[in-house]
């Protein structure tokens, strides 16, 4: 099951999507997820909370849909990364012309808000939640942003060599990978 809150046109896709069981709508407003307490085994999220303006809400709904013992994971680029700080200082037309270059639609490029997107920002949310950190990890790989021209990428790889090299700068990765789990006996560890 998926659910997802973005506009119009990205509804209708998610409804329509023939390779879903089970399409429903977020409520924009309180990002409510529309799934019964205690619903999911896991949740997976795949490069969303950098779009997400209201972490505490989305953080409070995951852990309220998972069952007791419940996994979640989720995938987000690192605000440190040069991808990240470029994308915060540049509008929102530039994206969808250096993503339409890449051959990325226009329709698949969000606002970005990177409220929880450093290693800092993960863990007070995972503790404010009540969920128990299991897992993080910053990783680097391809400079896929910068595939577009021989050079930039190039100088991407020596990027890429650099910070995967030294553990001083793994903070600057592109990438990163966190995986919770609610207390099994559905408790809270909320300050």
């Amino acid at each position: 099951s998926r659910a997802t809150w973005r506009g119009p046109m990205l509804m209708r896709q998610s409804l329509d999507n023939p390779y879903l069981d089970d399409a429903r709508l977020m409520d924009p407003t309180t990002l409510a997820i529309p799934f019964d307490n205690n619903y999911f085994d896991g949740v997976f999220c795949n490069s969303v909370i950098e779009h997400v303006t209201d972490i505490d809400s989305f953080m409070q709904e995951v852990h309220r849909v998972l069952k007791p013992g419940g996994w979640f994971w989720a995938k987000t680029p690192n605000r440190r990364h040069y991808v990240a700080r470029i994308a915060g200082i540049t509008p929102e037309w530039f994206h969808k012309f250096y993503n339409r270059l890449r051959g990325t639609q226009s329709r698949d490029i969000f606002p970005t808000t990177y409220i929880c997107n450093d290693e800092k920002a993960i863990s007070e949310a995972i503790q404010r939640h009540g969920f128990r950190l299991v897992s993080l990890s910053i990783l680097e790989g391809r400079p896929e942003y910068l595939r577009i021209f021989g050079p930039m990428y190039f100088v991407g790889f020596l990027y890429v060599r650099l910070v995967n090299r030294f553990e001083a700068f793994k903070k600057f990765r592109c990438v990163i990978l966190f995986h919770v789990v609610k207390p099994p006996d559905g408790s809270t560890t909320r300050e």
